[in-house]
């Protein structure tokens, strides 16, 4: 009964976090101020394109292991109207503390660019990291793509959308995909602001990460919480359901009593004992290896 109770009142306190978290206010530089460990150095602006939002930041562990080290490129969510790589140092943090290279990248929001901009920025972050994550002490072969709602779209994009891998011409898929409560299968579009970011597409099969799902994708871990109402959980069910029947490796765990925010918010040390989140993913890239 105890811990429930603390389930509950951590539930309630992400959820008051949870307004500012999906504005990028000030609540998100709140959260990382309560990060109090700092395992890592971090490398910041580091561009990856032409752009002013084209700059990504790098946590790198304090303490290498042995040879090159995995890697996680991790995209945040904000409905890919808002947000900022400044707010997610908690991720990095929760990473790094863990062994692994983080590298947190910004990338075009809309209306400055269509579904194609920040899905392109995607790639592109994930090209020069495979490029040159080795110079930072991470293994170019074992890059994985992580992401939060939105982020987590851009991310599965990433990992499954083998035309654009060979547009943006990667050298090779992400070793492993990890999606956090994305929206991966939302036909049709009933949310008024998400139909606006993506009414360009003639085609809207063509936004749809499900889409693209193939034999041979990468390993794929999806997260979400049983009391999401922002994204449907439906759409990890969905695109699970396709790698599966694709006969790709793919793992679903869902969390009871946790919503959208309280999701993400579990990766920020304080915070942990509200879902196994950040151990879940660790276990996930460590028992996943590409050469």
């Amino acid at each position: 009964m105890q811990k429930r109770q603390s389930l509950a009142g951590g539930t309630r306190l992400t959820g008051i976090l949870g307004i500012g978290l999906l504005s990028a206010c000030t609540p998100l530089h709140l959260l990382n101020a309560v990060v109090l460990s700092h395992p890592y150095h971090r490398v910041r602006n580091i561009a990856y394109g032409p752009h002013k939002r084209e700059k990504l930041d790098i946590y790198i562990p304090k303490r290498l292991g042995a040879g090159p080290i995995k890697v996680v490129v991790f995209f945040y969510g904000g409905y890919w109207r808002y947000g900022s790589k400044h707010g997610y140092k908690f991720v990095g943090e929760a990473l790094s503390s863990r062994g692994v290279i983080a590298v947190v990248p910004n990338y075009r929001l809309y209306p400055s660019v269509n579904w194609h901009g920040f899905v392109d920025d995607g790639a592109l972050a994930y090209r020069w990291v495979e490029r040159h994550i080795k110079r930072y002490g991470g293994d170019p072969k074992q890059v994985f793509v992580m992401g939060h709602s939105a982020g987590a779209y851009i991310a599965a994009m990433v990992a499954l959308n083998h035309p654009l891998q060979k547009a943006m011409k990667l050298q090779r898929p992400p070793c492993g995909f990890i999606g956090l409560a994305g929206p991966y299968a939302f036909l049709p579009i009933t949310n008024p602001k998400v139909r606006q970011v993506f009414a360009s597409s003639r085609h809207l099969i063509d936004t749809q990460p499900i889409h693209y799902v193939t034999a041979g994708d990468p390993p794929t871990l999806l997260l979400f919480g049983r009391e999401d109402h922002t994204v449907n959980p439906s759409n990890s069910l969905q695109l699970a359901a396709a790698l599966k029947a694709h006969g790709d490796t793919v793992r679903v765990i869902s969390y009871p009593e946790i919503g959208h925010i309280s999701l993400l918010v579990s990766l920020a040390s304080p915070f942990r004992f509200l879902a196994p989140t950040l151990r879940d993913s660790m276990a996930f890239i460590r028992s996943t290896a590409c050469r």
